[in-house]
């Protein structure tokens, strides 16, 4: 009976220590299982998530979309009223003007020439920048040059000294000296340069 019980103990042993070691196992099997569920869990409501941010950052790239479109017809805009006041200039020059209504009608476009000038469109087009700039510049040299006239000097020789650097610099290729002749020297680069700027403007 005793060697039976010696025999015994071992096998005994081995049963209780297997017993604990699968319900050990069991028992971590459990815990896998529920740290998995719960990292699936985690996992959908991140692809959730996920998928909100990425719906809420295509609406955002939408509204951005067409605030710059918006910014974009406004700044066009104020190159188009610079280039239909020009335009008026122009209008007003070929059908006749006379000196005194010149002053305010020049002043007017300046203004709207400006407008653009000072707008962050201008720095985005440059070469647009550039041609508008310059059609001003050709009818504020007219002016300059018909301010001479009514002042009775009617030859460069006898212009200020100032107006006759700014012509010469210019207009380095400028054959004539007389008033007249000097302003329908300028008024058809105006009216190039006005061409360019919206044929640019139409790109």
């Amino acid at each position: 009976m005793k060697k039976l019980s010696i025999c015994f103990f071992p096998l005994l042993l081995f049963l209780v220590t297997t017993v604990s070691l699968v319900s050990c196992q069991s028992q971590k099997v459990q815990e896998l299982v529920k740290e998995n569920e719960e990292l699936h869990a985690k996992n959908e409501a991140l692809t959730r998530e996920n998928a909100e941010l990425r719906t809420q950052n295509e609406e955002l790239k939408e509204k951005l979309s067409k605030i710059q479109m918006v910014e974009d017809d406004r700044s066009k805009q104020v190159a188009q009223e610079a280039i239909r006041a020009l335009e008026r200039l122009q209008a007003r020059f070929h059908a006749g003007i006379s000196h005194r209504d010149y002053g305010p009608a020049l002043g007017e476009t300046i203004y709207q020439v400006r407008l653009y000038l000072e707008n962050p469109e201008a720095k985005r087009r440059p070469e647009l920048t550039q041609s508008i700039a310059k059609t001003l510049l050709h009818y504020e040299m007219i002016k300059e040059i018909w301010d001479e006239k009514i002042a009775g000097r009617y030859s460069m020789e006898y212009f200020r000294d100032d107006v006759e650097e700014k012509i010469k610099r210019l207009y380095p290729e400028i054959g004539v000296r007389h008033v007249d002749l000097m302003i329908k020297f300028i008024l058809p680069k105006a009216y190039e340069e006005l061409g360019k700027a919206k044929n640019l403007l139409a790109q």
